[in-house]
């Protein structure tokens, strides 16, 4: 693939993708959160080096790498199964929907699709393209694991004080 030509697939892929922040929004509002202060004011580190990763793959003059950041998170949600969404359902009152975004983004929504679409775009691909994004996959990956121990080492009443500070508030989750 050149810059010049077509790239079917990964605009396939955009097109259908667009909207689905709205869905974390959501779901953030039916916990009774205030959704755009949290979004707004909050960035993990792990998803900050994410962002500064991909910035760094798309002003590249050749941003194939890109594929391979998109690869690494199609993949990713694509391994969430049915038993996933339902463990996070069962954290929060039968009477509110909050899994729309991890609905969409696991093997219940698109992401099998994409993944397999993506598989043979890349295939048909010249070497060095290939080559690219499989070191842009790789690099998104070692990312991704460096942001969960991150996370991850964060306690729960860590993980809530980092909320409330976002949302500028006191937090009631729903129980």
């Amino acid at each position: 693939m050149r810059p010049t030509e077509d790239c079917g697939v990964p605009r396939k892929h955009a097109r259908e993708e667009t909207g689905h922040e709205r869905l974390a929004l959501k779901d953030l509002y039916e916990l009774g959160l205030p959704a755009e202060r949290i979004v707004a004011n909050l960035m993990p580190e792990g998803i900050g080096r994410l962002c500064g990763l991909f910035d760094r793959l798309a002003a590249s003059d050749y941003p194939v790498g890109c594929l391979g950041y998109s690869y690494c998170f199609e993949f990713t949600a694509a391994m969430k199964q049915k038993c996933h969404v339902d463990a996070l359902t069962e954290l929060y009152p039968k009477d509110i929907d909050a899994s729309r975004f991890l609905r969409t983004h696991s093997s219940l929504g698109s992401e099998i699709s994409h993944v397999e679409d993506l598989i043979e775009f890349i295939s048909g691909l010249l070497a060095s393209d290939r080559t690219e994004i499989v070191r842009a996959t790789y690099e998104t990956a070692a990312t991704m694991a460096k942001g969960l121990r991150l996370e991850t080492a964060m306690s729960d009443s860590e993980i809530l004080t980092a909320l409330e500070v976002a949302a500028g508030e006191k937090l009631r989750l729903p129980t």
